[in-house]
């Protein structure tokens, strides 16, 4: 049953890439030769914002709610040697199955710390400090219940000490689901920033959504550089902008 639940095949689009597909739906893609590479959209998005948090190559601490095949965790491990990586991830088979069939590399390894359970229970417990919490925690399509919780989202600013938090969602193209996560976000972290495909936001297609919390001067110095780094077309909403479009 897990075999078939949760596997890993050739990626069909990605030339030399292993995917992930859980429920026969693609969840992950890696790059066994250069792990740094990401594939989807969205996964561009949230490493463009996460090249922007520090210097290139400067060792972060990242939280990963989420975990998946870790795409963005060995994303990390491969710019930014040094950084210390935790990744939750609620599915025991995935984990195991990741482990056999897209395993770490030996640095990567010893730096992420693979922890299996739900993460509205394991991260109120905690005790660590990070400079970036990145939560992308669906299951297929549907999104757990603290992704729009302000009271977990509260709990997880104070494990980001003025750091920042992004967080993945997947929206129909009316926004509503990108409504329901970004005043939890907001509250818990001051300010809002917003990134996706521009055709969504005009409502024309469903898709992904990238919300960035966090201090509204440091979010706002990023709008410019996130719209050079795409993908393209993109639409980015910087804090004065995203908070009347998705929290008025």
């Amino acid at each position: 049953m897990s075999r078939s639940r949760v596997r890993v095949e050739p990626s069909p689009v990605f030339a030399g890439a292993l995917e992930l597909v859980v429920d026969d739906r693609p969840q992950s893609v890696v790059d066994p030769a250069n792990p740094a590479r990401l594939h989807y959209d969205y996964a561009h998005r949230v490493g463009g914002v996460l090249s922007l948090v520090a210097d290139p190559g400067a060792a972060l601490r990242v939280l990963h709610v989420g975990g998946g095949a870790m795409t963005l965790a060995r994303h990390v491990a491969a710019l930014r040697p040094g950084s210390r990586q935790v990744v939750i991830e609620n599915d025991p088979d995935v984990v195991r199955v990741v482990g056999e069939r897209m395993p770490l590399g030996p640095a990567a390894a010893r730096s992420i710390d693979v922890r299996t359970g739900d993460a509205a229970a394991l991260v109120p417990g905690l005790d660590a400090r990070f400079d970036v919490a990145v939560v992308d925690a669906y299951v297929g399509l549907d999104a757990p219940g603290f992704a729009a919780s302000a009271d977990w989202y509260r709990t997880l600013a104070g494990l980001v000490p003025d750091g920042i938090a992004i967080a993945n969602v997947v929206d129909d193209g009316d926004l509503a689901s990108v409504r329901l996560v970004a005043p939890a976000l907001a509250d818990a972290f001051g300010s809002l920033l917003a990134l996706g495909p521009a055709d969504l936001f005009a409502g024309e297609r469903g898709g992904n959504v990238v919300l960035v919390g966090g201090a509204g001067e440091r979010l706002d110095a990023w709008v410019a550089p996130l719209r050079r780094i795409g993908p393209h077309p993109a639409t980015v909403l910087g804090s004065a902008e995203a908070a009347r479009t998705l929290l008025g």
